[in-house]
C-alpha cells in the first residue's frame, strides 16, 4: 500500500513472492533430477543426492540447495505478510546462496569432466561425466529467478516503514573491503591439498585458479580445478560496490541488499567446495590408495570471509533504521 493504493506492477510484494516461490520448487526439483550423464555401460545419472549405482564420494550438494529453496519459500510468504524487510533480506541472501553453490556445483563438473579426457590417453576406459542433465538446467534456471526476485524485492520497500536502515556507515563500509579482500585473497591461497603416496610422496595445491604438484610428474601437468575464483573475484567486486554506496547518507538503506547478495555467493561457493571436499574425503578412505585431501589455508581464508560479509548484512538489517 502507498498513497493509499496496492502496489502494482513488477516490483509488487505479490510478484516478487510468485518469483521467489516458483525459484524455490525449480531448485527443489533440481536436486532430484539428474545434474550429470555420463554413459558408462549405458546411460547413469548423477542427482545432488545420489550416484550411478553404489558409487562413492558423491558430493549431497541436495542438502544445501533444498535449504535455500526453503528460504525462498519463507522470503515468499514474509513478503505476502507484508513483513517486507525480512522478505528482502532472506530473498537475496537465497540469491546470492543459490549462485554461488550452482555456479561452483557446474564449474566443479566441468573440471572433472576435463580432468577424465586428460586421462584417457592413460586409461582408455575412462569416461567423461560431462554431459549437464536436465536438473543442472532446472538450477541454472532457478538461480535466474531467485536473481530476478532479489532485484525486484527492494523495490517493495519504497514508503515502508520497515525499510533497511539507512544512513552513512563508513564502519560497515570498511568491513565489506574487509570481507572483500578476505574472499581475493583465499581463491589465490590453496583451497585443498592433497597427498599422493610415493618415494618420495607428492603433494597437489589446488586454489581458485590452478592446479599444481611439487614435485610433479609429467602425467599431472596441465591438470583443471575448478575456477571458483570467477565468482569470487565477482562477489568481491560486488562487496567494494556496496562499500562505496554505504558510504552515502542513504547507503546503508540501499546497499544492504547488495552487500547481501554477494555475501550470499561468497557462503555458496564455500559450502560446495567443503561439502565436496568431504565425499572427496569419504572415496579416499573407502579405496585408500595413498591419497589425502584436506582443507588448505585457502579454505579458511574463504570461511573467515564468509563468515564477515554474513556479520556485516546481519548487523545492517537487524540495526534499527537511522532518522
Amino acid at each position: 500500500m502507498q498513497g493509499g493504493r496496492v502496489r502494482t506492477g513488477v516490483g509488487s510484494p505479490s510478484v516478487v513472492a510468485t518469483v521467489a516461490g516458483v525459484a524455490a520448487m525449480v531448485t527443489i526439483a533440481g536436486t532430484v533430477l539428474p545434474l550429470d550423464v555420463a554413459a558408462v555401460d549405458g546411460r547413469r545419472y548423477t542427482t545432488a543426492w545420489t550416484g550411478p549405482g553404489s558409487a562413492t564420494g558423491i558430493p549431497l550438494y541436495g542438502i544445501p540447495l533444498t535449504l535455500t529453496a526453503l528460504v525462498l519459500i519463507a522470503a515468499a510468504v514474509l513478503m505476502l505478510r507484508r513483513s517486507r524487510r525480512g522478505a528482502v533480506a532472506a530473498v537475496t541472501a537465497a540469491a546470492g546462496l543459490l549462485v554461488g553453490l550452482v555456479v561452483t556445483i557446474r564449474l566443479a563438473a566441468s573440471a572433472t569432466a576435463r580432468n577424465v579426457e586428460l586421462q584417457r590417453s592413460r586409461f582408455p576406459d575412462l569416461q567423461a561425466v560431462d554431459t549437464p542433465g536436465i536438473g543442472a538446467w532446472l538450477l541454472m534456471v532457478a538461480a535466474v529467478l531467485a536473481v530476478v526476485a532479489a532485484v525486484l524485492a527492494p523495490r517493495a520497500l519504497r514508503g515502508d516503514d520497515n525499510e533497511p536502515p539507512g544512513g552513512s556507515r563508513p564502519g560497515a563500509a570498511l568491513v565489506a573491503v574487509l570481507a572483500a579482500a578476505l574472499a581475493v585473497v583465499g581463491s589465490f591461497l590453496a583451497i585443498t591439498v592433497t597427498t599422493f603416496a610415493g618415494n618420495p610422496p607428492s603433494v597437489g595445491y589446488a586454489t581458485g585458479w590452478s592446479f599444481a604438484v611439487e614435485p610433479g610428474p609429467p602425467g599431472d601437468a596441465g591438470q583443471a580445478t575448478a575456477l571458483v575464483g570467477v565468482p569470487l573475484v565477482i562477489a568481491a567486486a560486488a562487496l567494494l560496490l556496496g562499500a562505496l554506496i554505504v558510504l552515502d547518507m542513504r547507503g546503508a538503506e540501499r546497499a544492504a541488499p547488495l552487500l547481501t547478495v554477494a555475501a550470499g555467493v561468497v557462503a555458496g561457493v564455500f559450502v560446495a567446495i567443503w561439502i565436496a571436499w568431504l565425499a572427496l574425503v569419504d572415496a579416499q578412505s573407502i579405496a585408500d590408495i595413498g591419497i589425502t585431501t584436506t582443507l588448505g589455508a585457502g579454505a579458511w581464508v574463504l570461511l573467515a570471509a564468509t563468515l564477515v560479509a554474513a556479520g556485516l548484512c546481519v548487523v545492517l538489517w537487524l540495526q534499527p533504521r537511522r532518522p
